[in-house]
């Protein structure tokens, strides 16, 4: 049974994953990751034939992180990735059940929320997990709330969620944007096709799953009072109180008639003509000499399996090993990244984007690059999300937008950079290079 242990060393975090006997790396899927990024995934790298080692994520285990009490709002952002990373494993041809949603081997950022998942890249693994409704099962049952109204909150979720036979994304975004509007204000919904199916009856006892929240057990220890503004995640808002509106920049004149068409939150998950199934168990080649298999077609996946114990059987759960995970040193062969830097036009100032998650805006405090002197640019205007040696920039709904080469970008969209590339943070221009 492959076993996962979290790495911290020098401010970098990943995973290794150790396989156990029967298993053997799908090839395929590896490749398949090395080329395209996909939305809420770790990018898996091979150290030997016997062990992964997961990269690309910036935070702390979320199971240390929920140990802070967090609010409702919050909760459902969380509960909104899941399903979104469950979206794109299936709309990019992977299993979604090799997802891991242990709370140990997910990675949260914690100034924004985003959360990292592993998607094990094995052939002959047990189902890593019972679907969405599992892994918010047990980040419920696991979180500290803010207040007994987010603790309720919470409560009435996962009576909705489990109390439905079959597990539905669509009505769950439906029941989420009725009780928390800011959810899908800031995490960017992909098209998915859910089509009917007929319902199966969850288990009455689940081993595996951890239970929902109990309306009635008595209520959490009180806390101090909660903002009645809800806690964001993901730029703006930032989680921190908001701060005064930015001085508006007038628009250029026919700005939007070069403004890209992309839509929001799929143009880093498009959908491949020839994409990639794993195999089942009875499939995978003997691990002495693991065979990999020709690319199948993908078989149209629409619905969510429903949740039946021989797929959250606890004999079939991932192991995290945390044992001296402090003193793991890093991969000694990580990939050698080409450096990409932008270089600030009106002062000649040059910054290495030297993070995965490269944050540019005006509040020193949250940002990895400052922009001084200028009123106009938002607290936390923009993000370069660099990947291996491709870097993708989003605009995080800032008042005056982002513009490359002069095209305004869409808000919460990754537009892929390329050497040479002018990028305009309001009226304040930087050269990138790499």
């Amino acid at each position: 049974m492959a076993k996962f242990k979290v790495i911290e060393r020098q401010g970098q975090i990943g995973i290794r994953c150790k396989l156990g006997s029967s298993e053997a790396i799908n090839s395929n899927e590896i490749l398949y990751f090395s080329q395209h990024y996909i939305r809420g995934l770790m990018q898996p790298t091979v150290e030997d034939a016997g062990r992964l080692f997961f990269i690309g994520a910036q935070g702390v285990p979320l199971s240390r992180f929920l140990r802070t009490p967090i609010g409702k709002d919050h909760f459902f952002m969380m509960a909104a990735q899941i399903m979104e990373t469950y979206k794109s494993a299936v709309n990019n041809g992977l299993n979604p059940s090799n997802i891991v949603y242990d709370p140990d081997s997910i990675i949260i950022d914690s100034s924004s929320g985003e959360l990292f998942f592993v998607y094990a890249a094995i052939y002959g693994n047990p189902p890593l997990n019972g679907g969405c409704a599992y892994a918010m099962n047990l980040i419920a049952s696991g979180v500290s709330y803010a207040s007994q109204e987010d603790y309720n909150a919470v409560v009435n979720f996962m009576n909705f969620v489990n109390s439905n036979p079959q597990f539905s994304i669509t009505a769950t975004e439906e029941y989420i944007m009725n009780v928390s509007p800011v959810t899908y204000s800031i995490i960017p919904r992909q098209e998915f096709n859910e089509a009917a199916a007929a319902p199966a009856a969850l288990p009455s006892a689940d081993p595996y799953a951890a239970p929902a929240p109990d309306a009635s057990m008595a209520p959490p220890p009180a806390a101090p009072p909660v903002s009645a503004a809800p806690a964001e995640m993901f730029s703006p808002g930032e989680m921190f109180s908001p701060a005064p509106p930015e001085a508006p920049v007038p628009p250029a004149n026919n700005a939007d008639e070069g403004r890209l068409k992309i839509n929001m939150g799929t143009a880093a998950a498009a959908v491949p003509e020839s994409v990639i199934n794993a195999p089942t168990a009875e499939e995978a080649p003997a691990p002495e000499a693991p065979a990999e298999p020709a690319v199948p077609e993908a078989p149209a996946v629409a619905e969510e399996p429903p949740l039946s114990a021989e797929t959250t059987a606890s004999e079939n759960a991932p192991t995290i090993d945390r044992e001296d995970e402090m003193s793991e040193t890093m991969p000694a062969a990580m990939p050698v990244e080409p450096e990409a830097v932008l270089t600030r036009r009106s002062t000649g100032q040059s910054f290495r984007i030297d993070k995965p998650v490269f944050r540019i805006g005006k509040e020193r405090a949250k940002v990895d690059l400052c922009v001084t002197d200028n009123r106009t640019v938002s607290r936390v205007h923009a993000t370069v999300y660099k990947r291996g040696s491709d870097c993708f920039i989003a605009d995080n709904n800032s008042t005056n937008r982002t513009f490359v080469n002069g095209t305004p970008i869409p808000v919460q969209t990754e537009i892929k950079l390329k050497n040479g590339d002018v990028i305009r943070f309001s009226n304040e221009e930087f050269d990138f290079t790499c």
